[in-house]
């Protein structure tokens, strides 16, 4: 093999090994969010380098509707939790639209390039097919030398002038080019001066490509080392040849940089594909970490917020792991869809029963508020008994469980506004009740000061009439406050006095007292304050029956003595006078049961 041809075919080689390449973007796309994705492809819609963009397009596109995606499936999960049916489930994101009409402006562009292009290869091919021809022509031309030479020198400014043709026609018409270059410059009788002065000034050409070639090395952008070296390569093939002897120094030494930095480009995929596989076990170990999580379960609203909280923080880190190739890519998005749909399964499983719990709570608390309102609308209340019923109704609220906020806060206020009615109305009864009993005080005081200047005369019976009268205006004042009750008891030593100035027996008094009592609860018609007397007269009763017992249980044991029949007399006393109390207080229950 000549050394032009040895030339010729590294040549080809090198531009091949580089034209097989795709640039792959510098950017870690994954990070971006949705905006900054939108953002980015807008600025390379605007490039006029269309097709060298082409790919960064694509993964733009791959990530954009992953993300769009994600959201889609976030956005599901919390409307099945929040109780949403999944057939009536639907999501547009925001920016979808506009993506598309901006990916589809991309491709028309791309399209009409691409014709354009297509309809240059032509009309190139015909031209450069046209110089080849005519340079072919000049070798067998009769013309003087200098002005052959001329319009070699034409064909060749025409021909770096002229655009490339397709790739299917692009090595067959440069190795044509370049074999009737060679042979204008080997079999064609020349000027060795102008020979050897067009050598020079390829040599020049050609040393400048060599040392803007060995420039490349200390760059670190991978793809502006394989946008450069493609220039490189294709300014070295439209530069025509040396002298012989420099032929294969100056191809050497393009060659060897040009495999340096193809080494430097290899070298930096292999460590993305390193970094790629690192990243592909960090994204399936997350996934175990989510299944782990998923695995955890919880049984309160609180705590699947806290799984999911961890789950989304999982998601996000997956996500800022690197770039992985394509297989891998979707193996792992695959996965991780996998382990989000379990854990998101399990969280509405427990929404699902969760929302049927609710229901029952809400069903018990609808009937304590609707207890609490009967209660607030009773027209005869007992404050103490009805204060009671609100303790254990508001103890029965707590213990009837938890809703989320919306259910809660409505069945809330109700519950709360019945209560808070209740206790006000409460506060306002014993605050007028307040002012009642120190009015009742001030009546009492006055009475008590009539009952002191009362004097006693020489008729009972008017006497015993004026007493009753007083015990019954002083009962019929009513409660005075608390702190005051000392009054009760000077009434009745007053009262007492009087009866025994009138030396009235005790029996007797004992029946004024409960006569007088009687008419009291007649005149209030208070049933339950008559079933609490006759209720204390039958304990009375049965404390006298257990007495009187015990009594004729002991006399049993007396032997015959003068003592012991003394003693037993005594004893035979006692339980004569029980009986007749039992008689007395059983007297009592009919006179109330009378009324």
């Amino acid at each position: 093999m000549s050394q032009k041809e040895l030339e010729n075919t590294n040549d080809e080689v090198v531009s091949e090994e580089l034209t097989s390449e795709t640039p792959t973007p510098s950017k870690d796309y994954s990070a971006f969010t949705i905006d900054e994705l939108m953002t980015e492809v807008n600025e390379l819609i605007k490039s006029e380098d269309v097709f060298s963009n082409t790919k960064t397009i694509d993964i733009l596109k791959s990530v954009f509707y992953k993300k769009v995606n994600a959201e889609k499936e976030q956005k599901k999960a919390e409307f099945l939790a929040d109780e949403g049916v999944e057939e009536e489930f639907s999501y547009t994101h925001p920016s979808e639209k506009e993506f598309k009409n901006l990916f589809n402006s991309f491709r028309k562009k791309k399209h009409d390039l691409r014709e354009k292009i297509e309809s240059d290869y032509i009309k190139n091919h015909k031209i450069k097919t046209t110089i080849i021809e005519d340079i072919e022509a000049l070798i067998n031309t009769e013309e003087t030398l200098k002005g052959t030479f001329e319009k070699f020198k034409a064909l060749q400014e025409k021909w770096r002038n002229t655009g490339e043709v397709s790739i299917g026609y692009r090595n067959d018409v440069w190795k044509s080019y370049h074999y009737q270059v060679e042979r204008f410059y080997d079999y064609v009788k020349i000027n060795n001066e102008l020979r050897d002065l067009d050598f020079n000034k390829n040599y020049e050409k050609k040393l400048q490509i060599c040392e803007a070639t060995e420039a490349l090395l200390k760059e670190k952008s991978i793809n502006k080392i394989h946008n450069d070296l493609q220039e490189l390569h294709q300014k070295w093939k439209e530069i025509g040849p040396v002298k012989r002897e420099l032929r294969e120094e100056m191809w050497e030494r393009f060659k060897n940089a040009s495999r340096e930095l193809h080494k430097k480009r290899n070298d930096h995929y292999v460590e993305l594909k390193e970094r790629g596989t690192q990243a592909f076990k960090n994204k399936q170990e997350i996934c175990q970490q989510i299944d782990e999580v998923s695995n955890e379960g919880a049984d309160s609203h609180n705590a699947w917020s806290k799984l999911t909280e961890k789950v989304q923080e999982l998601e996000a880190k997956w996500k800022k792991e690197g770039g992985l190739k394509k297989e891998d890519n979707k193996e792992a998005w695959k996965t991780l869809r996998e382990s989000l749909s379990s854990f998101y399964a399990k969280k509405n499983e427990f929404y699902k029963a969760k929302k049927v719990e609710n229901k029952e709570i809400v069903n018990a608390k609808t009937k304590l508020c609707e207890k609490a309102e009967e209660l607030i609308q009773s027209e005869n209340i007992d404050w103490k008994h009805h204060s009671q019923q609100f303790i254990k109704l508001q103890d029965d609220w707590k213990k009837s469980g938890h809703l989320p906020k919306g259910l809660s806060d409505k069945l809330w206020n109700r519950f709360k506004k019945a209560v808070n009615t209740f206790y006000k109305n409460k506060k306002a009864f014993f605050a007028d009740l307040d002012k009642e009993k120190a009015d009742n005080l001030k009546l009492k005081e006055e009475l008590l000061e009539k009952v002191k200047a009362y004097a006693l005369t020489d008729d009972n019976s008017s006497n015993f009439e004026s007493l009753k009268q007083f015990q019954k205006e002083w009962y019929a004042i009513g409660n005075i406050p608390r702190d005051n009750f000392d009054i009760e008891n000077t009434f009745k030593k007053n009262i007492d006095s009087f009866y025994s100035k009138m030396k009235v027996d005790k029996k007797e008094l004992e029946n004024v007292r409960f006569n007088s009592k009687l008419e009291r609860l007649k005149e209030k018609s208070n049933p339950i304050a008559l079933d609490k007397e006759k209720q204390f007269l039958r304990t009375k009763i049965n404390d006298l029956q257990k007495e009187i017992n015990q009594y004729e249980t002991n006399i049993s044991f007396f032997g015959n003595s003068k003592g012991a029949d003394k003693l037993k007399q005594q004893i035979l006393k006692k339980i004569q006078n029980g009986y007749d109390s039992i008689e007395e207080l059983k007297a009592k229950i009919k006179l109330i049961n009378s009324i």
